[in-house]
């Protein structure tokens, strides 16, 4: 009986999947159900709901539970998933795993520090916190305050520059 009420509320309002679900709330909610069939419907009924929404799509969600009491009580869910921020993207730029959503180009940033390996190759500190290694033999006359392109380069490799100029080496991210 409470099985056939709680799945009637769940029929009864089919544009509540239409938004955003706020999982976490969503979850506890059904974990709060205290016959096991219908928390199991509910856990259910959420993974299906995930099962259907795009990634940037929000679903709002219309949970219906029998209460001991025998009274029924919907609890009203939502979420929207995040978009990464482009100053997150940024500092992920260069590194060896790129997401599949990073799409930028370039970084532009200041030098704050330069050193020199026992091969003559830089070892570039941005202010930003990124450390650029020279990996080609050019050469290439830059100094701490100098503004520096980063720029993507061909085959997954990175080209860096002083603004303003033509100059380029290549360059890989540290860690």
């Amino acid at each position: 009986m409470h099985l056939r009420i709680c799945a009637a509320l769940l029929l009864m309002s089919p544009a509540a999947f239409a938004n955003s679900v706020d999982l976490k709330t969503q979850l506890q909610s059904c974990q709060q159900i205290s016959d096991e069939e219908q928390r199991l419907n509910c856990f259910d009924q959420i993974v299906s709901q995930l099962d259907r929404v795009a990634p940037q799509q929000s679903v709002t969600t219309t949970i219906a539970s029998v209460t001991t009491t025998g009274k029924t009580a919907e609890t009203v869910v939502e979420q929207s998933a995040p978009t990464p921020p482009k100053q997150e993207m940024a500092a992920e730029f260069g590194l060896k795993k790129p997401r599949p959503d990073a799409e930028i180009e370039e970084i532009t940033s200041t030098v704050k520090a330069i050193a020199q390996d026992v091969h003559k190759k830089l070892l570039i500190t941005l202010e930003n916190g990124q450390q650029w290694r020279q990996i080609d033999r050019e050469y290439l006359n830059i100094q701490a305050g100098d503004r520096c392109v980063v720029k993507r380069g061909a085959i997954g490799s990175f080209l860096l520059g002083i603004e303003g100029t033509k100059k380029k080496i290549r360059v890989r991210r540290v860690e």
